[in-house]
C-alpha cells in the first residue's frame, strides 16, 4: 500500500501532466468529438508522458499512474474515468465533460478535482 504522502505526490505528477496535456490538447480534441459526437476521450499513457516533469519525484509517469491505482480505483469510477490497456497500451479514458470543463485548468484545480474524488483516500 502506497502512503498518504507518496500517493499526494503521485497525484501532483499526474495533475501536473494531465494539465499541461490539456492545454495543448483540449482544443483540438473538443473540436474532432464535436464533430464525431464523442462522449468519452481516450488518451494514450504514452501522449501525457511527453508533459511529464520528473522533477516532480517520479522518472516516469507511468510510476505515479501505478502508485495512484494501487491505492484503490473507485476514485477513478467517482470519475467516471477508466484505464484500459489496449493492444498493449494503457489508454486513460475521460468524459468530454472533464476536458471541457478543465481545458485551462491549473495542476492545482486538477489535483484538488482528483481529491475530491477520492483519490489518496484511506480505503475503509
Amino acid at each position: 500500500m502506497v502512503a498518504m504522502g507518496e500517493c499526494i505526490s503521485a497525484l501532483r505528477t499526474f495533475a501536473n501532466a494531465l494539465a499541461a496535456y490539456l492545454r495543448v490538447n483540449a482544443r483540438r480534441t473538443l473540436a474532432i468529438s464535436s464533430l464525431t459526437g464523442q462522449r468519452d476521450v481516450k488518451i494514450a499513457l504514452r501522449a501525457l508522458a511527453r508533459f511529464h516533469d520528473p522533477s516532480l519525484g517520479y522518472p516516469l509517469l507511468s510510476e505515479a499512474l501505478t502508485a495512484l491505482i494501487s491505492r484503490g480505483t473507485s476514485w477513478l469510477d467517482n470519475l467516471g474515468w477508466k484505464v484500459i490497456l489496449r493492444e498493449n497500451e494503457v489508454h486513460l479514458v475521460l468524459p468530454l465533460s472533464f476536458i471541457e470543463k478543465f481545458l485551462n485548468a491549473s495542476e492545482d484545480e486538477i489535483l484538488n478535482y482528483l481529491l475530491r474524488s477520492g483519490a489518496c483516500r484511506e480505503s475503509k
